[in-house]
């Protein structure tokens, strides 16, 4: 059964600061040791057009966004 997570990307502006530069679809049949590291490759090369820029890229689960957890350097 194909299960999609979706993974939203960010550009990272400041501290504290990203802006949603769009989103990426996992569409793997079962879970994988780093499912999320993987989508961070990904949007890296999908978002960035230097080594400089992909080090600016964030992804976050959206099912982590909609739920209010904190993320990296979030507090409640």
């Amino acid at each position: 059964m194909l299960k999609e997570k979706s993974y939203t990307v960010y550009r990272i502006v400041g501290p504290g600061q990203k802006i949603p530069v769009g989103e990426l679809f996992e569409r793997r049949r079962k879970e994988r040791k780093d499912n999320t590291g993987d989508m961070l490759r990904l949007a890296r090369k999908l978002y960035s057009s230097s080594t400089f820029e992909a080090l600016e890229i964030s992804v976050e689960p959206a099912d982590r966004i909609a739920s209010g957890t904190p993320g990296w350097g979030e507090e409640r």
